[in-house]
């Protein structure tokens, strides 16, 4: 699975390419805007103007993804769920649009972190596909049956 930050910035190069198109989805369009407008108002230090003019370079990606780390948007609780809808929008209506500028949209999800903690000793403990949609995945004092 992806940082989140990786995650979202090769989300948002995806869609600059694909909103700029004049084929472009209004639910595209929309979900674009609304992610941008929100990292322009919120983190002011983000610039995603180059990034639009160029969404192939990955050096316009990683002076994003730099900026967004320095403002610690890994810990916003808003921008998974924008992430969420643009990311939505581009696998069910410009799929290349991720591929042109190098993401796999499949390791791209977005919600809360997944914390599993103190589980019991009482048998096998089986967890399969967990995914931490723009956080982390934090498990915590597994029991080892038949030890105290």
């Amino acid at each position: 699975m992806e940082p989140f930050t990786t995650a979202l910035v090769g989300a948002l190069a995806a869609g600059a390419l694909a909103a700029a198109k004049d084929t472009a989805t209004k639910a595209i369009k929309d979900s674009y805007a609304g992610i941008r407008e929100y990292i322009k108002d919120r983190y002011a230090k983000v610039k995603l103007d180059d990034l639009e003019k160029e969404p192939q370079s990955r050096g316009q990606q990683l002076v994003v993804k730099e900026k967004l780390e320095e403002a610690q948007a890994e810990q916003d609780a808003m921008l998974p769920k924008l992430l969420e809808s643009l990311v939505t929008a581009l696998k069910d209506q410009a799929p290349d649009a991720a591929k042109i500028v190098g993401v796999d949209l499949e390791q791209i999800h977005a919600a809360i972190n997944v914390q599993i903690r103190r589980v019991g000793e009482s048998g096998p403990v089986k967890i399969k596909d967990i995914e931490a949609r723009g956080g982390s995945v934090v498990i915590e004092d597994v029991g080892v049956p038949g030890k105290k």
